[in-house]
């Protein structure tokens, strides 16, 4: 999981000049969903942890800003 964050944060900054990213509620995802298996997959997406490593490598590429709407 790590190894795909990585690269796919990677691709998107070099490919984009600017990033939106939705601030999802994953604990209402979580709480409101009767499927257990896709609860399961929300739970592993570790979306915290691709928005961390987005904002850091767009930093990194000099795109300013990653911008959050919720």
């Amino acid at each position: 999981m790590n190894d795909y964050i990585h690269k796919i944060t990677t691709w998107l900054v070099q490919e984009y000049d600017e990033i939106y990213a939705e601030d999802l509620e994953v604990k209402k995802m979580v709480e409101k969903n009767e499927n257990k298996t896709l609860r399961k997959h929300i739970i592993h997406a570790d979306f915290s942890f691709f928005i961390h490593h987005l904002s850091y490598k767009a930093e990194s590429f000099f795109i300013l800003s990653v911008y959050l709407y919720w």
